[in-house]
């Protein structure tokens, strides 16, 4: 796979930030005397033309020949050994598991029955399709965390075929009520946040390797399973790239039983997604955090290598097969002790939002 710099993207970037320009001003200047219906079939049309207008903008740098003075050279051996970790015609035999099309009525059969739970279109249920992606992504794509840590990888892959461009604009638009107005951070990485954040691609990616515990994939899975909003939420946290917190804060979202709250999420689930970081965070900068969360074991510096060798080379239509770096694994007790603390942490904090005033997380 060829490896294009960031300056390839300048161009579209600029033609990006026109096109949303234009439908940013037609959504703030509609007529103000239009009935509920109207506003809504004019916002869709609006948002339906911004999309199809970056859609065909990506379609069609995708489609052009890049320049080769963009070309990254050899002697950027991080990105070279990333382009050469993985064939991409397993990454397109990955996607072409799934029957999609740019409508609404998308056939997962497949992907459900590799997944292990079937796939209903329902608008909340787009993270079967993250775990999906996210655990053969990193399975088979075989890179390590500082070369995922670098946009031109995941620019070049969205690049590399049109089967995997035309994913991630459905993905765009998968299990949505109405048209979601698209962003180009969606497709190219504009800065590292972006990366865990919004990339239609590195975000599942990062999802994985965050949640991962050591070769095993399940506890990552369970992870993803809380939704699109804990991973945009907890992935840019510093404090989940410590392996104990990471796992013991996916355990106590999933396990714990939250309480009903006021205001947008009455779930306690979600608002416990949305408002404990900064009680966590408050946490972190104690010595307590040092002590109770510090992982005494040493990282195998070769276990990646290793891994990579002994890694599937053709697809396994199974995702309970597929398996990780066998590196740091953290024991059920020390992630028990773990959700613990967090939990007493919860119980005897409270979150004080600007609208519904001071609430109890437990």
């Amino acid at each position: 796979m060829n490896i294009y710099s960031n300056k390839a993207f300048s161009s579209l970037k600029n033609s990006v930030k026109e096109i949303t320009k234009v439908s940013d001003r037609e959504l703030r200047h509609m007529p103000k005397d239009l009935d509920k219906i109207s506003k809504e079939k004019k916002e869709i049309a609006i948002v339906s033309t911004h999309n199809l207008k970056i859609f065909t903008e990506l379609r069609n740098i995708q489609k052009s020949a890049i320049s080769d003075k963009y070309l990254i050279g050899n002697k950027d051996k991080e990105l070279k050994t990333a382009s050469e970790n993985f064939d991409i015609e397993i990454i397109k035999e990955i996607i072409s598991k799934i029957e999609f099309s740019n409508s609404y009525s998308p056939n997962l059969k497949t992907v459900s029955e590799i997944i292990g739970e079937e796939i209903k279109f329902q608008w909340d249920n787009g993270y079967l399709l993250d775990t999906y992606i996210g655990v053969y992504l990193h399975h088979y794509l075989g890179i390590n965390r500082a070369q995922a840590s670098r946009p031109e990888f995941w620019n070049s892959l969205l690049l590399a075929d049109e089967l995997i461009l035309d994913y991630c604009i459905f993905r765009s638009q998968f299990a949505r009520k109405k048209p979601q107005k698209v962003q180009l951070s969606y497709f190219i990485v504009e800065g590292e946040k972006n990366l865990i954040v919004e990339h239609l691609l590195a975000r599942q990616w990062w999802a994985v390797e965050l949640f991962r515990n050591g070769k095993n994939y399940p506890s990552a899975i369970e992870a993803l399973s809380l939704g699109s909003m804990f991973t945009r939420r907890w992935g840019p946290m510093s404090l989940i790239h410590n392996k104990l917190f990471g796992l013991a804060s996916a355990n106590l979202l999933l396990k714990t039983s939250w309480p009903e709250k006021l205001g947008k999420y009455k779930d306690g689930r979600r608002y416990a997604i949305q408002n404990l970081p900064v009680i966590f965070n408050n946490y972190a900068a104690t010595k307590n955090f040092d002590k109770e969360f510090r992982i005494n074991q040493i990282e195998n510096p070769d276990s990646h290598d290793i891994w990579r060798e002994k890694r599937f080379k053709k697809f396994e239509n199974k995702i309970t097969k597929l398996f990780g770096p066998d590196d740091i694994e953290i024991k059920k007790s020390s992630i028990d002790k773990g959700t613990k603390i967090l939990k007493d942490l919860a119980r005897n904090s409270v979150s004080t939002e600007t609208k519904y005033g001071p609430q109890k997380f437990l």
